[in-house]
């Protein structure tokens, strides 16, 4: 869910764009215009808006709500009009939180973090200026059951770890005392057009100091003993499945699932798994786009794995929603865009 929030010269908004404010001095007005894009079933949107002068005092704060500030009825597009210090030099600043979403009935728990952007207040001029957040909504999809939407596409993911491997399952060798499966499926909406793309790092074995492993995904199929570096002895083998289908007539859905056998050796070592991963339409990151982080304790107990089933966002789970630092873009080693 892409929220684009910038500053508009819709100045009847609100009576108070013209308001002096601690000044003698004719006071600017900040016209917000706050819209949930292209995310379905949006209830309500709520955030909460703080300008601030140069010298950093709050000038004015409100809680502003699609139930009350909601344009011709649509929740996902909020207006708002706040004041702004014109009287004195340096540029003011503008906090936007996101406090509340509600997707149908379902309040999202993961909020995007508050975002800030400076600008100009002059006497009765509105000075544009834009936010972008992205937030992270779950429901019920199927795959891994627990879905993060972003924009107009949807994504599961999970790490689920098992001690009985025994031969018997078709994701781990015989020799393999514990294995891991790491999951991403995403789907692009059926009225897009561009692909959908997914983006993944490097996945990290971290068992401390410099006794790393480390897994190149990015290929189908057995993976090669190239692609796995670091510590030897620890991973048996690795198998990469990627694929696309289609999700209705036109929807792009991809996966990107990887398994991983662990040897005994591993198994006496305290190690931590690591990874993140996203998706777009398009190749293009956006800045502030939300990824998938995995960061899960694999190992430690001296006999077998110490994770079990880890859901996207599920409570105790390692694996979780993210968000980069404001302003720049998380970086990804691997792309996998089948049919670019």
């Amino acid at each position: 869910m892409k929220l684009a929030t910038a500053l508009c010269s819709a100045l009847l908004l609100a009576g108070g764009c013209d308001s002096q404010v601690g000044t003698t001095a004719p006071g600017g007005g900040i016209a917000l215009d706050l819209a949930a894009l292209n995310l379905q079933d949006v209830a309500s949107v709520t955030y909460t808006v703080t300008v601030k002068d140069a010298a950093d005092a709050d000038v004015s704060t409100a809680t502003v709500s699609s139930a009350n500030y909601a344009v011709g009825g649509d929740p996902t597009l909020v207006r708002y009009v706040a004041p702004c210090d014109a009287s004195g030099t340096g540029a003011s600043t503008v906090v936007v939180t996101m406090t509340a979403l509600m997707v149908g009935t379902t309040a999202v728990t993961t909020l995007p973090p508050a975002q800030t952007q400076t600008a100009t207040c002059i006497a009765n001029v509105s000075t544009p200026v834009s936010f972008s957040f992205y937030a992270m909504a779950s429901s019920e999809m199927g795959f891994f059951d627990i879905v993060v939407g972003t924009n107009l596409i949807y994504c599961s993911a999970k790490l689920d770890c098992t001690d009985n491997t025994g031969g018997a399952s078709l994701f781990f060798p015989a020799s393999s005392k514990g294995g891991l499966v790491l999951g991403l499926v995403c789907t692009a909406d059926n009225t897009n057009t561009v692909n959908t793309v997914l983006h993944m790092s490097n996945i990290v074995i971290d068992c401390g100091s410099s006794d790393i492993v480390t897994i190149d995904p990015d290929a189908s199929g057995n993976l090669p003993a190239g692609n796995i570096t670091g510590t030897t002895g620890y991973i048996d083998a690795v198998t990469v499945f990627r694929g696309e289908d289609q999700v209705g007539t036109t929807a792009d859905n991809l996966y990107w699932n990887v398994s991983i056998g662990l040897t005994s050796t591993i198994m006496s070592h305290t190690c931590t798994l690591k990874a993140q991963a996203t998706t777009t339409i398009g190749v293009s990151v956006p800045i502030n786009a939300p990824y998938v982080d995995w960061t899960v304790p694999i190992t430690g107990s001296g006999s077998a794995v110490t994770c079990t089933s880890n859901a996207l966002n599920a409570g105790g789970s390692g694996v979780t929603s993210a968000w980069p630092t404001e302003g720049s873009a998380e970086a990804f080693a691997h792309t996998y865009n089948p049919t670019p």
